[in-house]
């Protein structure tokens, strides 16, 4: 499961490349994409570690630029992000559920003891 920077991380990366699967980006953009100052060089590398992507880190005209691909996991992740709050609602529910139930048990059986 990935933290929040790395799903905003994530979701810049995939905004940026979806469609060829690759992009050329400089730190500086990457960094104004997301909403806190982070180091992208170990965001990157924590993210290629989790095989959601691959990435190359070069400099361009005194500017640090990134290659990044986009490895299977990373073309997959609006759906896991998807199945993820999915899951969620699903244990909301039955949490919720679960909690009616067990209330309406409790009525019965006071009932039935009066």
């Amino acid at each position: 499961m990935l933290s929040r920077m790395e799903k905003e991380m994530m979701r810049a990366v995939y905004a940026l490349s979806h469609e060829k699967g690759s992009c050329l980006v400089s730190a500086k953009e990457l960094t104004s994409r997301l909403s806190e100052e982070v180091n992208c060089e170990d965001m990157l590398s924590a993210l290629k570690s989790d095989e959601y992507l691959d990435y190359l880190s070069s400099m361009r005209k005194g500017e640090e630029v990134f290659v990044i691909t986009l490895l299977a996991r990373g073309q997959n992740f609006p759906r896991e992000m998807r199945k993820e709050r999915e899951t969620y609602l699903i244990r909301l529910i039955m949490a919720v559920g679960g909690a009616v139930v067990s209330f309406l048990v409790g009525l019965i059986l006071k009932s039935l003891w009066k």
